[in-house]
């Protein structure tokens, strides 16, 4: 930058005396200096993160997916079984011995929000087990896990090395607005329209577009947050502004920052578009900046099997809106020092959620159909320079497989508690085609994936059940693709 350039020019080159021309230059300064601010944001942050990244002692995971996908659960289990350090037989470090333990972290930077993880436990533990609520809000659940590495001149004098794990968990619905930072108003507001006018979205969002015309300013808001929350219930995903969908998150009153899709010259075009910005401003370029990249290593939860219940036009919704999510991400490899200055996610591992909701002999083509789902949006974002997983995976683990005789058939089915009736019952839950379907495949009757209650979650000692394994399905091979490299 040159000195006539330089945003401070302005305090060593003496004011000028025409007042205008005061108030013209430091107008002009201010917008330079306010153009540096991301640089200096990610300087910043690059010192923060320098002796972390020199000491290898740090790592960050974003757990990431649509509303419903399982992330309070998953990062809940995750959690406790990292806490008990058994029940991982393919977390090399505990495989081998070398794993000491971990404790949670109850003391956190002031202003981070602490993920309820005793809160959450408590809820799957319990007497009468019940599925937490959905996260509302940015938490934190941060955890230091003790272990020996395999090396003996990594291992040095010390007996043993420590690695803090900061596990990030957040609404779903706020990584749909992560492209907005990209769109203008009138842009968006033409896409959402065109969205909402759609079959798929009409019948929810029918109230809002029949306001559209003659509503007030806060009739029209409320039609549209209402209609919002609608579609989220019916499991559609790409639904803007997200915060409208959690609003207990916001720091002033949901009426004062919502703005709506109207079409060019509308009366409210003016009043939306100036929300639209300072929503972008307040909300979604912090969360970009400082948590969104801010992570090492990435977890993206889908829940497939409902995506397949809800039919080919949810099925296309979701793939378009973790399309959303990835590119949203910044992937790759670099230095030292390119990770203190612009981190990036180094590890992927995609899991299919519910993995226990079908038989074992369905979990490959569960995988499969996931990695179906994702692998043009994978290409886009060009994953191929870090290592990325696919799994079929529960949390925690709520049927067993058994097989059955029915009309002279064998049949591979599941045993568990159905949510809707709260009994136990033996489920034939049908196939998962290992690719997505097409045309024809899709018909009413072929997939109806049941939901099922959790099982109370184990606080003792882990053991075998019933063919069941800890409890989880291939958690530990997803803590294993995500931190196994630092754990040796």
């Amino acid at each position: 930058m040159s000195a006539s350039s330089s945003p401070w020019r302005c305090c060593s080159a003496g004011w000028p005396r025409d007042a205008m021309a005061v108030q013209d230059q430091t107008r002009a300064w201010l917008k330079r200096a306010s153009d540096l601010l991301p640089a200096w944001r990610r300087i910043e942050q690059g010192f923060e993160r320098f002796g972390e990244v020199v000491a290898g002692d740090r790592v960050r995971v974003a757990v990431t997916g649509l509303s419903r996908s399982g992330k309070t659960v998953f990062v809940t289990c995750m959690g406790h079984h990292l806490e008990r350090g058994q029940g991982l037989p393919f977390l090399n470090a505990v495989a081998d011995r070398r794993f000491m333990g971990a404790k949670v972290v109850t003391r956190l930077p002031r202003g981070v929000p602490a993920f309820p993880f005793r809160a959450h436990q408590a809820a799957l533990a319990g007497e009468h087990p019940h599925w937490p609520a959905p996260s509302t809000d940015l938490s934190l659940l941060r955890m230091d896990l003790r272990f020996r590495p395999r090396s003996r001149l990594k291992r040095g004098l010390a007996e043993g090395r420590n690695l803090v794990v900061d596990i990030i968990d957040y609404p779903g619905e706020w990584l749909i607005d992560l492209p907005l930072l990209h769109q203008a108003y009138a842009d968006w507001a033409a896409v959402t329209l065109a969205r909402m006018q759609a079959p798929l979205y009409r019948l929810w969002m029918r109230p809002f577009l029949d306001a559209l015309s003659s509503a007030p300013i806060e009739v029209l808001g409320r039609a549209y947050v209402h209609g919002l929350a609608a579609c989220r219930d019916a499991r559609l995903s790409l639904l803007q502004p997200g915060r409208a969908l959690t609003p207990t998150a916001l720091d002033v009153p949901l009426e004062a920052m919502v703005f709506c899709p109207v079409p060019p010259g509308h009366r409210f075009e003016a009043v939306f578009r100036e929300r639209f910005q300072a929503y972008l401003e307040r909300w979604v370029r912090p969360f970009k900046e400082h948590v969104v990249d801010s992570v090492d290593r990435q977890v993206v939860l889908v829940d497939v099997l409902e995506s397949l219940n809800r039919g080919p036009d949810h099925f296309d919704d979701t793939r378009a809106a973790l399309a959303m999510i990835l590119e949203a991400f910044n992937y790759g490899r670099g230095a030292w020092w390119q990770r203190m200055l612009a981190p990036k996610v180094e590890r992927l591992v995609f899991c299919a959620t519910k993995a226990d909701h079908v038989a074992n002999s369905q979990h490959a083509n569960l995988k499969l159909l996931l990695q179906d789902m994702v692998d043009d949006a994978a290409r886009r974002v060009s994953l191929d320079a870090i290592p990325v997983e696919t799994l079929a995976v529960a949390s925690l683990r709520a049927t067993d497989t058994v097989r059955t005789d029915h009309d002279g058939q064998r049949l591979s089915c599941v045993r568990g508690v159905l949510v809707e009736s709260g009994q136990e019952r033996i489920v034939f839950p049908g196939e998962v085609p290992p690719t997505m379907p097409r045309g024809d495949e899709w018909d009413d009757q072929r997939f109806d994936f049941r939901r099922f209650a959790p099982r109370r979650l184990d606080l003792g000692k882990p053991k075998e059940v019933n063919g069941a394994g800890h409890g989880h399905i291939r958690l530990d091979q997803v803590l294993e693709a995500v931190l196994g490299d630092r754990l040796t």
